[in-house]
């Protein structure tokens, strides 16, 4: 009984880690939507680095519990959806603002 309540109470931290990272990964990615064209290139593209560890990251944590065989595996298309996604919204953002920098 007692490795069942470490699982549980690791994946309540798991919970709180994730949820932090997720975030601060959606705070990078408004803060580069808004500040593209105005942030200096070396600022952004820092940005950009960051937001892509955070995101790695992000998808670490959230297979830590399907790597020890407490999820399926549709949680790990749930993460290769929301990257694609995510990826669609970065390009999506740069496009943007290079139009508007135009």
């Amino acid at each position: 009984m007692a490795k069942i309540d470490r699982l549980k109470e690791e994946i309540g931290w798991l919970k709180v880690v994730f949820g932090v990272l997720v975030a601060i990964d959606a705070s990078l990615l408004g803060w580069l939507a808004q500040n593209y064209a105005t942030a200096s290139r070396l600022l952004v593209l820092a940005g950009m680095a960051v937001t892509v560890a955070v995101t790695f990251v992000v998808v670490r944590v959230n297979r830590i519990p399907s790597d020890r065989a407490i999820g399926g595996s549709l949680m790990v298309w749930v993460v290769i959806f929301a990257l694609a996604v995510f990826v669609a919204g970065l390009i999506l953002v740069v496009r943007e603002a290079e139009q508007h920098g135009r």
